[in-house]
């Protein structure tokens, strides 16, 4: 409720703009054309101060986002979503629901309580579900209460299989194991193969295992269940309806595309995938598919490291691009696979152009990239299914943004960059006067990888009157020597240290108050953060400390994360 006005104004801004931006990947060879009202158009967002009700709140959100020591990373806010939830099913569990006659607690309760909860753990895994699109956020911000309410489901299960043995024992002094209390053996067999693979260090070591598990192991429940008993068929009927739901809206977002692969310094591997150029907004990330041997059977998340079409300040462009970092088993195969050779049956041709046929168009494309290539372009056919994050975020509306990213999470960067300096090229939007970059690596190459397009997009901005600043922190090794001329600009900081985002927040903050010079007022500061966790942390310990006279100095602080 305190959130409501601004989830209001969000919902207002958003309902302005495309209603397809951030929903389906398009091909659009016109790019978009902005009338003369819409370029002419005053903005508000440069004099905007935060609302009275949101300063008054401020105490509260920062309360709620204090991290919670032993809860895997959970803040205080979601914590008391948990706390009060299962409080919740302990007291609908327990409240009369004791056998006066047996004084032995009903089983069947603690059965439809796990039941009644499945409809919700499965909305809640929806990449398409009606909750993201209300709340604005991704799957990925409620994935911590789908992991709970799993444990959930397997914990209540638990105890309705173990009442159930006890009060056959104590009853009708025998067990037989029936055909229903048969299937929901297997059903708990299933629940706890999904719970216990469900772990963060299981995930994190195996997640292809962990991932393989839970297909199978849902399949398995919602058989077993429906065999279960007729009372719980409503329940599984949801689920398939909301699944099939949601595997239909994949295959719509879905795309089949042609993809060059390019390896590039640090590690890094460029994925271009042609014939896609909107309907993404800046932050968004997809999934991708390489048709190529083993590889058809996974599909892996990244970051659109562009701008779309639409808000793109190097006029149109052909394509979507991802940029890869080898960590994992499948980056690293795709890296090879950026070198090797090309065979016959790993690209088919949906363009209509014969196998290995040069284009203009891409070409073109290349150059406006303006990323540097070590290595031949190797083509691939993928599937693209995307795509998916935050819908309502929008840094273009801000007067003040700091970005701020370590190592390969430069993808976000780079596309909100260019998003916010496109927005001023194309539409005519010049609310952002201020943009801070941070970038925090360890491999230097990298800046190699990435330095041609970022000194066109800065150049273009600075052309645009924004003022653009990049602060390069390198962590490598003292032993490890980097070229300052790889970013033959003015604007560049290198610094050989951690970057202490406390020091440079405040720098920004400060420097508001030359903003008054001119005149203008507010403004507000956005601030997103790509990259590990302990620099997202950071960053919020940050903003959460700031006090209520810089808060309202600098117009309001919104922290992307």
């Amino acid at each position: 409720m305190i959130r409501l006005p601004k989830f209001v104004q969000e919902r207002i801004l958003y309902s302005r703009s495309s209603k397809t931006q951030g929903f389906f990947l398009l091909n659009d060879s016109r790019g978009k054309i902005r009338n003369e009202k819409e370029r002419s158009s005053p903005s508000n967002s440069s004099n905007k101060r935060p609302n009275k009700l949101y300063l008054l709140s401020r105490p509260i959100f920062q309360a709620f986002n204090l991290k919670v020591p032993l809860t895997g990373g959970l803040n205080f806010g979601q914590t008391l979503i948990i706390i009060v939830y299962m409080v919740a099913l302990v007291i609908l569990s327990l409240y009369n629901n004791t056998d006066d006659a047996t004084n032995i607690v009903n089983y069947r309760r603690f059965g439809f309580i796990a039941l009644a909860q499945l409809p919700i753990l499965v909305t809640l895994s929806m990449k398409n579900g009606p909750l993201n699109y209300f709340i604005g956020q991704g799957y990925e911000k409620l994935n911590f209460l789908h992991r709970f309410i799993g444990r959930m489901v397997f914990v209540f299960s638990l105890v309705h299989g173990a009442l159930q043995i006890r009060f056959q024992v104590t009853i009708r002094k025998s067990f037989r194991l029936h055909e229903a209390s048969l299937y929901g053996f297997i059903a708990l067999c299933a629940l706890f193969m999904m719970a216990f693979t469900g772990l963060r260090f299981f995930r994190s070591a195996t997640y292809q295992l962990f991932l393989m598990t839970h297909i199978i192991g849902y399949i398995v429940v919602i058989v077993t269940l429906w065999m279960h008993t007729p009372a719980t068929q409503p329940y599984i009927a949801y689920i398939i309806a909301a699944t099939g739901f949601d595997y239909l809206m994949k295959i719509v977002k879905a795309r089949v595309k042609n993809a060059t692969f390019t390896a590039m310094p640090g590690g890094l591997t460029r994925i271009e995938v042609h014939g896609i150029n909107d309907g993404w907004r800046a932050g968004q990330h997809v999934f991708i598919r390489v048709m190529k041997g083993r590889h058809i059977f996974e599909k892996h998340p990244f970051t659109i490291a562009n701008a779309p079409n639409s808000s793109s300040p190097h006029g149109g462009t052909g394509h979507m691009l991802l940029v890869a970092k080898a960590a994992g088993d499948f980056t690293k195969s795709i890296h090879e696979l950026a070198g090797a050779p090309q065979t016959s049956d790993s690209l088919v041709d949906v363009s209509g152009k014969e196998k290995g046929q040069s284009s203009p168009d891409l070409e073109s494309d290349n150059k406006l990239s303006g990323f540097k290539k070590i290595s031949s372009n190797t083509t691939y056919t993928v599937i693209v299914d995307g795509p998916y994050g935050s819908f309502f975020t929008d840094m273009t509306q801000y007067r003040n943004v700091l970005l701020c990213a370590g190592g390969s999470g430069f993808t976000f960067c780079m596309s909100t960059l260019e998003d916010i300096v496109g927005e001023a090229v194309q539409g005519g939007r010049k609310v952002t006067r201020n943009i801070t970059i941070v970038w925090s690596l360890r491999e230097p190459d990298m800046i190699e990888s990435f330095g041609p397009a970022l000194e066109n997009t800065i150049a273009v901005g600075q052309a645009h009157d924004i003022n653009i600043t990049l602060k390069l922190f390198i962590t490598a090794q003292s032993g490890i020597n980097f070229s300052q001329n790889i970013l033959p600009t003015t604007l560049v900081e290198f610094n050989s240290t951690r970057p202490d985002l406390s020091q440079i927040v405040d720098e920004m903050i400060n420097n508001r108050s030359s903003d008054k010079l001119d005149g203008c007022s507010g403004g507000g500061l956005g601030i997103g953060v790509c990259g590990p966790v302990q620099m997202v942390d950071n960053m919020g310990d940050v903003v959460r400390r700031l006090d209520k006279d810089c808060f309202d100095q600098v117009g309001g602080v919104t922290l992307l994360s």
